[in-house]
Parts: C-alpha cells; sequence; structure tokens
C-alpha cells in the first residue's frame, strides 16, 4: 500500500513536469535562482540558532550545555555588560544574572548574509523587555551583529555576537517572547533539515514526539519509519528547494502544548531540472520541554492552497 502511494504520488509530480513550460527548463534556470535557494537554506540554518539563543534567557529550566550548544568554543562576545571569549567566560557572566529577572526578546527584523569561507552573518534589530527584582519594567531596543562559523552539521555555532544598545522603549507591560522564539526555531530547523534534502531522516527523530500523526495532504504518515519512507523518495524527485515562513501565529493550548498556523511559500526545482512553486498552508501541534534543545512535533496538518505547478523563471 505505501509503495502503491508514493507510485501515485510520484506519478502527479511527473504530471506536473511534464506540463511544466519550456521557459522553466534547466537551460533557462539562471544561477540567481539556484543561489535564491540556498540563500533559504542558510538562513533557516542560522535562524534556528539565532531563536535557540533566548531560551536560556527566557525560561528558567532551560539547560546550559543547550546554550553552549550553539557557541562555538572560542566564542567572542560583547554587550554594554563588558566583553569576553570562550565557553568558561560566558558560564561566569550569564551566573550574575539574577534568576528573578523575566526577559522578552522581540525579534523586530534579521537579515542573514553568506560570506566567503562559508561563514555567516546574522544582523537583527530586537526589543528587550525586563523585569527586575521590583517587577519594574524596562524595555530597550538592541542591535545584534554576528557570525556563525560551520561545523559540518546542518547547525552552525556563533562566533562572534555584539549586542548593542539603541535606544530605550516605551512598552505599556511585559509581554512573553518565549512561545514564538522557541517554535521559530523549531520551524526553521525542520525547513533547514528538508531543505538539506540528503535523504537522511535521523536527525528529525529529535523533534518528533513517540507519536506522531503527519498528513501532508498527499500522504499521511503515522510512524517515524513511514517518514523515514518519505524522506528519501524525495531527494528522487526534488533537486532543492526552497521555503519562506508566512502569516505565523502560535498559540498555547496547555501545559507546555502549543498550536503553529503558518504558511509556506514553495519554491522548487525537479531533478530532471524544471522549476516549480506550489504554496501550503501548515498547522502543527508541538510539545515543549525547555530542557530540551528543540520542542517535539506531535501532529501536521497541510492543505495546498497552490498546488504544485510549473514556474516562470525570473
Amino acid at each position: 500500500m505505501q509503495t502503491m502511494t508514493l507510485t501515485l504520488l510520484s506519478l502527479c509530480v511527473a504530471a506536473v513536469v511534464m506540463a511544466a513550460s519550456p521557459s522553466s527548463t534547466a537551460s533557462a534556470i539562471p544561477p540567481h535562482v539556484i543561489d535564491r535557494m540556498e540563500q533559504t537554506y542558510q538562513e533557516h540554518r542560522a535562524l534556528t540558532q539565532f531563536y535557540r539563543w533566548y531560551l536560556f534567557y527566557e525560561r528558567d529550566e532551560s539547560d546550559l550545555n543547550n546554550q553552549l550548544d550553539i557557541l562555538a568554543p572560542h566564542i567572542h562576545l560583547k554587550s554594554s555588560l563588558g566583553e569576553g571569549t570562550g565557553h568558561e567566560e560566558y558560564k561566569r557572566r550569564v551566573a550574575q544574572i539574577p534568576l528573578v529577572w523575566e526577559n522578552a526578546h522581540h525579534i523586530e527584523d534579521v537579515k542573514v548574509s553568506q560570506n566567503e569561507g562559508g561563514t555567516l552573518s546574522l544582523e537583527a534589530h530586537i526589543v528587550y523587555h525586563n523585569l527586575d527584582e521590583a517587577k519594574k519594567l524596562k524595555s530597550y531596543r538592541l542591535h545584534y551583529t554576528t557570525s556563525l562559523v560551520d561545523t559540518g552539521t546542518t547547525l552552525p555555532q556563533f562566533e562572534d555576537i555584539n549586542i548593542q544598545f539603541v535606544e530605550n522603549v516605551q512598552a505599556a507591560q511585559f509581554e512573553d517572547a518565549y512561545p514564538v522564539n522557541r517554535m521559530r526555531s523549531l520551524v526553521h530547523y525542520w525547513l533547514a533539515l528538508i531543505e538539506n534534502n540528503d535523504g537522511n531522516a535521523e536527525p528529525f527523530r529529535e523533534i518528533f514526539a513517540d507519536s506522531i500523526q503527519l498528513d501532508f495532504s498527499t500522504r499521511k504518515l503515522s510512524s517515524f519509519a513511514e517518514f523515514t519512507e518519505w524522506f528519501q523518495w524525495v531527494p528522487q524527485q526534488i533537486a532543492k528547494s526552497s521555503h519562506r515562513v508566512e502569516q505565523f501565529n502560535v498559540t498555547p493550548v496547555d501545559t507546555n502544548i502549543y498550536e503553529i498556523e503558518m504558511e509556506f511559500e514553495w519554491e522548487g526545482v525537479t531533478v530532471d531540472q524544471k522549476l516549480l512553486e506550489a504554496r501550503t498552508r501548515h498547522h502543527w501541534r508541538v510539545r515543549d520541554l525547555p530542557q530540551d534543545r528543540f520542542p517535539k512535533i506531535e501532529t501536521v496538518k497541510v492543505t495546498i492552497l497552490k498546488p504544485f505547478q510549473p514556474k516562470p523563471v525570473d
């Protein structure tokens, strides 16, 4: 039955490919289109770590080892609190943060750039909320300038973080940013793994609950083995793809349970070099324990908003 489902799905993809116009063939796909897809992959890699950065400051029960996991051993960090290098210096500094503080980091804008030599640069503006020991609210706009180094895995590590004060910001009340930041880290990691497209499903095991229900519209999966089969099939059809996240919304529904609603603008090149596009809406149910590296996906429901179809080369 699984083989039949894959065969039918293959025929659907093949039908789209055969219908592709000459303008979407490999000879007409300029390098900038492939570069554009590569850019989203690098963005997802960097953004995964950027959103993970805030976990340690926004939940007391988070694990310091997970924070060190995103930092290169030679990490250089500079902020208004001082400057230091290395894991031990970082641990010394964060140990001085009062445990009664409440912190929230609201990302306003972020830009990821690829550099020569394989490093990534990430710049961002955020609005930081802090409730101190007296429950006095302070709010600042901060500017992040960072660089990340490749680790030989999907996820890079920060090697330099420079945080600069920009201005005071008026805030009516403290607003928790953890749900959005935490779920964003999960989504970008999922997309980085999908766009890596190497057929190795093992890294997904970390972000799946013990029991999963994945409804991809064209196929329903209810075990890691079924997901593995699907993920190994994808590179046989799609050579490269990109996903842009839009209409992102997170809703806490129970203790440590969140629902995510979002849309993906998808672009891809088939193995026989046809350019395609599609748009989907995703509804995820996620279980989260802050001491874990990532939350865990329980269910995924995908609705196709724009079917897979040939895309003219721009």
